[in-house]
């Protein structure tokens, strides 16, 4: 199947059938994206309702981790 025809299939779902999408509230940044502030305020601007949280350090999961435990 094309994407054509899936894009026509979604299209012609009433809403009740269409499948819903859940954005997440908080979004953590790690790793070389957190040195560029231009690009942390643009994802901000783009996301507006969205907390993004950046870290310094690599260790992503540990501070998601440390989050969840305190």
């Amino acid at each position: 199947m094309d994407q054509k025809t899936k894009l026509r299939r979604y299209f012609s779902l009433p809403p009740s059938l269409k499948p819903k999408f859940h954005y997440p509230k908080e979004n953590y940044i790690y790793g070389g994206f957190t040195a560029n502030p231009i690009f942390v305020e643009i994802l901000k601007d783009k996301l507006p309702g969205i907390s993004i949280e950046t870290t310094d350090f690599a260790l992503g999961t540990a501070l998601g981790a440390g989050m969840l435990v305190s």
